[in-house]
């Protein structure tokens, strides 16, 4: 049987994805790659690195081919739907271009829209209760810390959120509740599509993350009122 060397994550946010990317690739034995077709474009593959940083010319084309063609490229990425722009065909096709293709999905669906909107809105995602002693420069050292929880936890981190808070009413880059909710939705709306028409390996986080694989974060977010939020049944577009 062939070597697994590219590994593609297809998820959504707040899935536990970043920990489950780093366990992937150290058991298959590749670099962790992390969301590799965001915007940030924080991590390279094959001959990206030859790109000037942050330019038009580091794009999911030119990361695309590298994983299509460059048969040396080694990586385990995790990739949401929003970074092709909900592009299903797109999608695909990069997932077609690995050797194992993971979906991976939360089924507590209120759970991770609070973990989202406390992330995005309130701007925490560095906040996990846990120790790091590295910097930003060595992200997957860090995110291992961060995430995995490797040097263990600090004080823990406590947010409480209000639906009256600016952060939640499009006054902190406009983001607001229902966009965030949305923006879940349609992740997973596209992410099932793609299931669909090339199944890879399905997990689900609460299944996956036993107590031997996962460390919760050393936080604690509430609410000050119930949200009284709309589920969201996300199980039932996949199974």
């Amino acid at each position: 049987m062939a070597s697994i060397k590219k590994i593609c994550i297809i998820t959504n946010f707040r899935c536990a994805s970043t920990a489950f990317n780093l366990l992937k690739a150290e058991e298959y034995g590749v670099p962790y790659k992390g969301e590799l077709f965001s915007h940030e474009k924080t991590f390279d593959i094959g001959n990206t690195d030859k790109f000037k940083k942050f330019s038009g010319t580091r794009t999911n084309e030119n990361f695309y081919a590298e994983l299509k063609n460059n048969e040396s490229v080694e990586c385990c990425f995790k990739i949401m739907p929003v970074h092709t722009q909900y592009d299903v065909d797109f999608l695909i096709d990069i997932a077609k271009a690995t050797d194992k293709v993971y979906y991976l999905y939360r089924r507590d669906f209120l759970s991770q829209l609070t973990s989202y909107i406390a992330i995005r809105a309130y701007g925490n995602a560095q906040k996990t209760g846990f120790r790091t002693n590295v910097g930003f420069n060595q992200r997957e050292e860090r995110a291992r810390q961060l995430v995995l929880g490797t040097l263990g936890e600090e004080k823990t981190y406590e947010l409480e959120m209000s639906l009256k808070d600016r952060e939640l009413n499009g006054l902190h880059g406009n983001i607001g509740v229902k966009m965030l909710r949305r923006q879940l939705i349609r992740n997973y709306e596209v992410m099932a599509e793609a299931y669909k028409i090339f199944p890879g390996e399905l997990i689900c986080k609460e299944d996956y993350f036993t107590e031997e694989k996962y460390k919760p974060y050393n936080r604690k977010v509430t609410w000050n009122e119930d949200p009284n939020f709309e589920d969201f049944d996300v199980e039932g577009l996949f199974i």
